[in-house]
């Protein structure tokens, strides 16, 4: 999406997506990440959850593929906004995000708007 299609309610980002209020949760925001942000693009994955829509903002696409999620919890202990992480097929290990600890975070820290009931 374009930048300037992104708005402010109440202190966090949403987005207006077929006639609906969409709020966001950047992803590098959450994990801390020092990632620059694009001035002119955004590149969002929405998610359902819970009966409503969440955007996730993300700094790139990598592609899609099945995979098995082994849990990291016996090895490290939890670790906030992430379920568990693959072998890709490279031999590389990826984290993968645990959506709803990260929406119920973004929530509770104030970082993403109920947009449901901003009156937008």
């Amino acid at each position: 999406m374009d930048a300037a299609d992104v708005r402010t309610v109440h202190g966090g980002e949403v987005i207006t997506l077929r006639g609906q209020v969409v709020p966001l949760i950047r992803v590098g925001e959450f994990f801390r990440l020092d990632a620059p942000r694009d001035p002119e693009k955004v590149m969002i994955v929405i998610v359902g959850l819970q009966g409503r829509q969440v955007g996730l903002v993300v700094d790139s696409f990598q592609g899609e593929q099945e995979i098995v999620i082994k849990p990291l919890s016996d090895v490290i202990g939890r670790i906030p906004g992430i379920s568990g992480a693959t072998i890709l097929g490279n031999g590389s290990i990826s984290l993968i995000i645990d959506v709803h600890s990260l929406v119920a975070g973004a929530y509770g820290a104030g970082k993403a708007t109920r947009a449901e009931f901003s009156g937008v």
